[in-house]
């Protein structure tokens, strides 16, 4: 959690400068990755494969910053596909 506090603090500060990444509303790994790499340069940044995670925000309507992007943004490495079709299920009532 205080990486949590020390980034948004972060954020705030180097906002100017990280304008150009700010002003997409997306790139939060990104600014976290560039957080950690400044800050806290004894700490290792990875980008793991497989992927904890899955983008599946399409599964509840989408989102407004990808909304005219013409693919489904996912995971590269994500190995989780049995979960994302339960989830999809589920959502459906079944």
């Amino acid at each position: 959690n205080y990486l949590a506090v020390e980034f948004t603090e972060w954020i705030e500060r180097e906002k100017h400068r990280l304008q150009n990444h700010i002003s997409t509303g997306k790139r939060d790994d990104l600014l976290f990755r560039i957080f950690i790499l400044e800050e806290h340069f004894s700490m290792s940044v990875y980008n793991m494969a497989p992927h904890l995670v899955d983008h599946i925000d399409w599964l509840i309507g989408g989102s407004v910053i990808n909304d005219g992007r013409g693919f489904l943004p996912r995971g590269m490495f994500w190995e989780g596909e049995e979960i994302i079709e339960d989830l999809k299920q589920k959502l459906a009532g079944h």
